[in-house]
């Protein structure tokens, strides 16, 4: 008997160590994975998408074909969003194809089949950053399946208020890593809204060197805004310089940059 006893005993403990054993291994893999993906988390958290900022909205109901449609003013930088709003007065249903916009706007979305009686819409992005001083204007168009009104067109125009000029908006960086490659672009405030540049904070920041500095020039106070490729490899990259202001209009804008790094 005693022998027997023994034997379930050693049996007991040697399948609570192999149970044991599974949870160990399978605690460690748990932490594993958690780890992997806080450092994941902390990786993405590391961007930084600038400040946040509510884009300009309005609507507006397609009357007429062709339309126009003239926006208010915007100071450069403002993101406008504008949904034109189409109502599909026929008794058959009415499908949107090939919808296109241009010069600074962009199609977010729009209705693909507008139900009778049913209201669609086509929804517009404008991003204001390269045309201080001057109108984004365009036309935005649209294919229908309506027989009668087989295209719809809209001309647009939103006027933009210059915070600065910026020469270039978008440094580009391309050549062989061996080499220092190196681009500048020049800001200078507008009178309306006068500013001094109080640092820059980049999205990524990991292949690029950055800089800026006052200067006068035309008696002019301009600041001088450099960026410079540190990546030693081939490849392509793209990252985006927040400029940070003192001025409350505009505490913040873009200056782009894209590195084409070659041998």
């Amino acid at each position: 008997m005693e022998g027997v006893f023994m034997r379930k005993k050693i049996i007991i403990a040697g399948v609570s160590c192999v149970v044991l054993g599974l949870i160990i291994t399978s605690l460690a893999l748990t932490v594993g994975f958690k780890d992997k993906s806080i450092e994941n988390q902390e990786r993405k958290s590391t961007l930084y998408r600038g400040l946040m900022i509510d884009p300009i909205y309005s609507q507006s109901y397609l009357e007429e074909n062709p339309s126009s449609y003239a926006f208010d003013s915007v100071l450069q930088g403002d993101e406008v969003k504008h949904d034109f709003i189409i109502k599909n007065t026929s008794q058959k249903p009415l499908e949107l194809s090939k919808v296109k916009a241009c010069c600074g706007s962009f199609i977010e979305n729009y209705s693909r089949n507008i139900q009778p009686g049913e209201e669609g819409k086509i929804s517009v992005l404008m991003l204001t950053d390269k045309f201080g001083g001057r109108a984004i204007q365009g036309t935005i168009s649209a294919q229908t399946s309506d027989p009668q009104k087989p295209e719809i067109q809209i001309h647009i125009s939103l006027p933009v208020r210059e915070f600065a000029k910026i020469d270039p908006h978008k440094i580009i960086l391309k050549g062989s890593f061996r080499n220092e490659l190196s681009g500048i672009s020049t800001i200078e405030p507008a009178k309306e809204y006068p500013f001094a540049i109080t640092g820059i904070k980049p999205k990524k920041g990991i292949d690029i060197l950055y800089s800026y500095k006052e200067i006068v020039q035309d008696n002019k106070k301009k600041y001088l805004v450099t960026a410079t490729n540190k990546r030693k490899k081939i490849g392509i990259y793209r990252d985006i310089l927040f400029i940070q202001t003192d001025n409350k209009e505009r505490p913040e804008f873009k200056v782009r940059v894209e590195g084409y790094i070659e041998e």
